[in-house]
């Protein structure tokens, strides 16, 4: 992980921590932590703030906003920071009640379970406690149970009305935060937060969410690869190469959105795609018909040379990895001058030589450059197995001196990725992106 993405995570967590220091701080008096009762409700009530400014962030970072995205250095990446954060929210607020619980130990279990029953005298409490139980229902669903796309969608929003709820027992429950007037101003500030980003996305989406309306030109397929061009119906998208967008559909096949990479020229004010049919939605694809709507937001991602400025690229796709590197190529073969660089190499690695489609036109494209190269290097993994860093190297002479962009499968790309930093490359040259919705 580099400091790129580091200080997003060092900024949630400051962010966090802030009105535990303030407590410990300017309101550390000698009950905090003088016996074990006082300890546990004390350490019961830290995990509660914690845990509710960082179940906040969560919300957050799944608003696609593009200062989100710049903090955790690309869309991929704060997806993976929205789970990671709200898995350790989930856990602070799980111990947040057991913790205040622990303090009646020394009474009775009794009063322990008491404390404990989902339905409890006191409607903060019990607004709490309900907030908790449909967490757990959420992160069962999504650790335990197959959900596909839509479903996960649909039950994503269960944890807005949890957070609600949350926010209820936040607000109302008698509290440091109810009897402190800066923490309860910090503390509100982060449940509006919350609260604003989840209506954002999911309820007044349509209202805030910038969509551009497109029309579908014409869908071709290539062996297991769906080609879709898209002419915009008012203004168009400006996008950098290499980027992608959630597109949904006004057709037959779904109209949930999904993100996809577009192949086309940076310069083309059409958008076209190339998309391999992995799943029930992208099968369908191919059934698309000519003049259908499709409302593109974006674009989203840093994974594009342009942002990385160096002499010497090294390209490495595998299969549909291709597309982000089909946008730069095409780019660069439109508008030469405008990208500075000296050479590319392009090692592009696919199971069999039919699922090469794109190849003959990256040879042309490569014959057009002159002073500056273009190398195509194609890795056929059923005749010579597994590209590997040996195999780059064969081909590649300047990998030690250039930026490398990595595509494809998962496991490829964290295997090359570990084979090039145990070689010596530095992680910061090394650029992948991995984008799952789940």
């Amino acid at each position: 992980m580099g400091f790129s993405i580091k200080k997003g995570y060092i900024f949630a967590f400051i962010l966090a921590l802030l009105p535990v220091i303030y407590i410990l701080i300017f309101m550390n008096d000698a009950v905090l932590f003088s016996n074990f009762s006082s300890s546990m409700r004390s350490l019961g009530k830290i995990l509660g703030l914690v845990g509710i400014i960082l179940f906040s962030l969560t919300f957050l970072l799944n608003t696609r906003l593009k200062f989100t995205e710049k903090l955790f250095n690309g869309l991929d990446n704060t997806y993976k920071a929205h789970h990671i954060l709200g898995t350790i929210s989930f856990l602070l607020l799980l111990f947040h009640p057991l913790f205040l619980a622990s303090q009646y130990i020394t009474s009775s279990f009794a009063a322990v379970a008491k404390f404990l029953y989902p339905l409890n005298e006191n409607i903060s409490v019990t607004f709490g406690n309900l907030g908790l139980f449909l967490m757990e229902i959420f992160l069962i669903l999504t650790f335990i149970g197959k959900l596909n796309y839509k479903t996960w969608k649909f039950t994503h929003r269960f944890l807005g009305v949890a957070f609600i709820f949350a926010s209820l027992h936040v607000l109302l429950i008698s509290s440091d935060v109810s009897r402190n007037w800066i923490l309860r101003g910090y503390i509100t500030m982060f449940l509006l937060i919350g609260l604003m980003s989840y209506g954002y996305r999911s309820i007044f989406r349509k209202y805030f969410v910038k969509v551009y309306n497109y029309e579908v030109k014409f869908v071709k397929t290539l062996g297991n690869i769906t080609e879709i061009k898209l002419t915009p119906k008012n203004n168009f998208l400006n996008f950098v190469p290499g980027q992608f967008v959630f597109i949904s559909f006004d057709s037959a096949i779904g109209k949930e959105s999904h993100p996809f990479t577009i192949s086309s020229s940076s310069s083309d004010r059409e958008l076209g795609f190339s998309i391999k049919n992995l799943g029930d939605f992208t099968g369908k694809l191919k059934d698309l018909k000519e003049g259908s709507i499709a409302k593109i937001e974006g674009p989203f991602g840093r994974f594009s040379f342009v942002n990385y400025p160096s002499k010497n690229y090294i390209f490495i796709a595998g299969g549909i990895g291709i597309t982000p590197f089909l946008s730069m190529i095409r780019s660069i073969e439109d508008n030469p001058d405008k990208y500075y660089f000296e050479s590319i190499d392009l090692h592009y690695s696919i199971k069999t030589e039919k699922e090469a489609v794109f190849l003959d036109e990256l040879n042309e494209i490569s014959k057009k450059f002159s002073e500056k190269k273009l190398n195509i290097f194609l890795h056929i993994t059923e005749k010579s197995g597994y590209l590997n860093l040996q195999k780059i190297l064969e081909k590649s002479k300047n990998l030690y001196d250039s930026k490398i962009f990595i595509c494809g499968p998962v496991n490829m790309m964290h295997s090359l990725k570990e084979q090039l930093i145990y070689s010596g490359i530095k992680k910061d040259n090394i650029k992948i992106e991995e984008f799952a919705l789940l």
